[in-house]
């Protein structure tokens, strides 16, 4: 499997993919700024009270985050398996003398690889670059703690993991429809009802929901897609 993986990287270049991944963090970033200030320019609007303190506002720049790294999922998925299971590209992966079982899981790991990877080190520039500047010049008037330290660490893990499985959803709903605007699209509305979970569950039931989906994602899409894979015909 690791040498598949390494051949996927080869044959497909995921350079363009980074770029993609430290533009959406350096907009985050600047959106994460965006939320702490409009406190200061939104004076008399009581709904701005939710960002005086640093778990809404990291929960809020998380969820946007998150959808950034959903769409991106999408893309590397039309690009590695949507596209290169369709026509000729189809014959030359079947002719391979690899399992195709082992193929097409080659390319899933890699994308999701990334993605999981991708959403962690963007968190992590994100909010280390943002709380270290807090303790030069502080927007927001609140104080770091472990437990916000603590939540924030859960949150990254968990969206990322759920990242990754929203792609592969988006993956088995553009594959069977052999349409890479299928999957983006997908991805888009997937993440959209997410987010209106968050606003009406709150962070504790969003972890408990997000948890359960990705173990049921793992079990049926995944199985699913590599059903379809090994009984394909180019």
């Amino acid at each position: 499997m690791t040498n598949l993986i390494k051949l996927e990287l080869r044959r497909n270049k995921i350079r363009t993919y980074i770029f993609a991944a430290l533009y959406i963090t350096a907009g985050i970033l600047g959106l994460l700024y965006l939320f702490a200030a409009m406190p200061y320019m939104e004076t008399g609007d009581a709904d701005m009270a939710e960002f005086v303190n640093y778990t809404e506002i990291m929960m809020s720049a998380a969820i946007v985050n998150t959808a950034a790294f959903c769409v991106l999922s999408a893309v590397m998925h039309s690009r590695f398996v949507i596209e290169e299971y369709r026509g000729s590209q189809a014959i030359l992966l079947f002719s391979y003398p690899v399992s195709r079982k082992k193929v097409f899981l080659s390319k899933l790991a890699l994308v999701s690889m990334t993605t999981i990877a991708g959403l962690i080190i963007s968190n992590l520039i994100v909010f280390s670059v943002f709380l270290g500047m807090e303790s030069v010049f502080s927007l927001v008037g609140d104080k770091v703690t472990s437990d916000l330290l603590a939540h924030l660490i859960i949150l990254t893990v968990v969206t990322s993991a759920l990242a990754a499985a929203i792609g592969v959803v988006s993956l088995s709903i553009g594959f069977r429809k052999k349409s890479s605007q299928a999957t983006i699209v997908s991805a888009v509305v997937l993440m959209a009802l997410f987010c209106s979970a968050i606003s009406n569950i709150g962070v504790g039931g969003f972890l408990a929901v997000a948890i359960g989906i990705i173990l049921l994602i793992a079990v049926i899409v995944t199985g699913g897609l590599v059903k379809k894979i090994t009984h394909m015909e180019a």
